[in-house]
């Protein structure tokens, strides 16, 4: 039994993989894929659904939602204000053209640890990256790992309230800055590897005579207008992602609370600077944004079916024996499979600490060093080409994955995986 239930999991896996591959909504497919599970583990599919699948769902949805909610407000906050293109375009104009490269990254990298939202960071930086790549002579296939690969490198950062920090903690007890020598140290050793590796390609197409492809969508804006002079101080971002940070690690407020604490800072900025007008807009912006949570929800909730039947314990089992009964390799491999099948970080790193977190804690791991792996770990594999992130990014930028994946899956994926195996390493010799 235990094997017919372990084939329905990897056919349910594989049922996932192809409708993320064919913009197939998860909210549609998690469900049919964990009634599959349910039935090929001897469970009704319809009480699986109901109870197990549901429960992780809703589980998920309780815990974070405010989280969710605070991080989409806080970042359409900042872009309203005018900080996010303040920040942007002020590191651009200090780096200049000839290290637009590390420009655009860097700028990328400030916005996402000041709690700009991913995709619109995206649409904020790719008129700047051509307005400077096109002169320069770097084609635009290298723009999405300009942006995505800087910003996946960010999100490792220890204290911030990107998922990544939050889940790991809140499911170990353990806090956001948990392990900030391996957490630091690897996100300053990411991050030059990730300039060095994007500087040497944009050279390298320029000696090739790479074209930049001026085919561009004419309702995208085909150039960023470089004028800071209607832009707040850039340097006033410091005032918001400031208190977030002091809350969140000092004073121990919840990641929500002290988002939405931010949120309020930002609203007393914009009532100075007078720019309210926009700030209703912006909230519904930010309700509509948060709903993402439904499809890692979604995600989640399969991984509570899958715990629940039969075949799982021989995906236990493989664990134990491939990780040597160490709990930081097994975490590593764990959210690796798990991230790599759903295509989604925080839906990967929930379902392996719901499901084999206490086991890690049981064979003597550090929960800081384990929440650090976890936390860094997750931003790998997560990455692969049905990733919809990566998708939406190749696609606004008019890249295809045949010409921009390559560069995609050394920064967001091969670099990731480098960070997790030092974080093990780290957390192997007693490093937190």
């Amino acid at each position: 039994m235990q094997y017919i239930s372990l084939i329905g999991i990897l056919l349910a896996l594989a049922l996932i993989i192809f409708g993320a591959m064919k913009s197939i909504n998860l909210i549609i497919v998690a469900p049919i894929a964990a009634m599959l599970v349910a039935f090929t583990g001897g469970m009704n599919p319809l009480e699986g659904y109901a109870l197990n699948y549901m429960k992780g769902f809703g589980q998920f949805i309780m815990a974070y939602f405010p989280v969710f909610l605070g991080g989409a407000l806080f970042g359409k906050l900042l872009e309203i204000s005018g900080l996010a293109d303040a920040v942007g375009q002020g590191i651009v104009k200090k780096f200049g053209q000839k290290n637009i490269v590390t420009a655009i990254g860097l700028a990328t990298a400030v916005m996402v640890i000041a709690g700009v939202n991913t995709f619109v960071i995206i649409f904020t930086m790719y008129p700047m990256a051509v307005a400077f790549f096109r002169p320069a002579g770097i084609p635009k296939k290298l723009i999405p790992a300009c942006v995505l690969g800087p910003s996946v490198v960010a999100q490792m950062l220890p204290g911030t309230t990107q998922m990544q920090n939050i889940i790991p903690a809140e499911k170990l007890g353990v806090t956001a800055m948990s392990a900030p020598i391996t957490g630091f140290f690897v996100f300053f050793v990411l991050m030059v590897l990730c300039f060095w590796y994007l500087n040497r390609e944009a050279k390298k197409c320029i000696a090739n005579g790479d074209p930049f492809d001026s085919k561009e969508d004419p309702n995208k804006p085909i150039a960023a207008k470089m004028d800071t002079g209607l832009l707040p101080n850039p340097w006033i971002t410091i005032l918001p992602v400031g208190t977030v940070i002091v809350l969140l690690n000092v004073l121990h407020v919840p990641a929500f609370a002290s988002l939405f604490a931010g949120c309020l800072v930002v609203f007393l900025i914009l009532v100075c600077l007078r720019r309210t007008k926009g700030v209703v807009a912006a909230v519904s912006v930010a309700c509509e944004n948060s709903k993402s949570i439904i499809t890692t929800a979604a995600v989640v909730g399969f991984g509570a079916i899958v715990s629940a039947v039969p075949g799982f314990q021989v995906f236990v089992e493989f664990l134990s024996k491939v990780s040597f009964g160490n709990p930081l390799i097994y975490a590593f491999i764990a959210v690796c499979i798990l991230t790599a099948v759903t295509g989604s970080s925080s839906g990967g790193m929930t379902i392996a600490l719901d499901t084999i977190g206490p086991k890690l804690l049981a064979m003597g791991g550090n929960p800081q060093s384990i929440a650090r792996v976890i936390a860094i770990t997750s931003l790998g594999l997560d990455s692969l080409p049905h990733n919809s992130a990566i998708v939406l990014t190749l696609n606004y930028c008019g890249v295809s994955h045949k010409e921009g994946y390559k560069y995609l899956f050394v920064t967001t994926v091969l670099l990731p995986l480098l960070g997790g195996c030092i974080a093990v390493l780290f957390g192997m010799i007693g490093i937190v």
